[in-house]
């Protein structure tokens, strides 16, 4: 049977937890494998990855909300986005490599997980 998104995600998070500094890079696919049990693709394990960082980036619900939201392009104008991350990342069917700056169509600063990567200086918009 194949291992759903949130298991692969548990397992992540088993990884993390395992590391004395938690992980600094995406774990092995053989790694995520031997905890699951099962077979997991790169691009599965890749698509978990990006939501555990989110989520671990995101601001903890006793965090007051925060008031100063980021500008959203006008119009449908795509927006210029920096990955500041030490990985690649994939928004909205673009990939930047860390440091690259693209223009990303679609780009929502108000969506949960742009906000999280904005606030937590994963990505920017110029």
């Amino acid at each position: 049977m194949a291992a759903s998104k949130e298991q692969i995600i548990e397992a992540i998070t088993a990884l993390d937890e395992a590391q004395d500094a938690g992980l600094t890079k995406k774990p092995s696919v053989k790694d995520v494998e031997d905890i699951l049990g099962s077979d997991v693709s790169a691009a599965e394990r890749d698509e978990a990855w990006e939501a555990w960082e989110a989520e671990k980036n995101a601001p903890s619900e006793d965090t007051a909300p925060d008031t100063d939201e980021p500008e959203e392009p006008a119009g449908n104008e795509p927006a210029m986005v920096t990955n500041h991350h030490g990985s690649p990342i994939s928004l909205f069917g673009v990939e930047l490599k860390p440091g690259q700056s693209k223009p990303v169509p679609g780009f929502n600063a108000k969506h949960a997980v742009m906000k999280a990567w904005l606030k937590a200086d994963v990505i920017s918009v110029d």
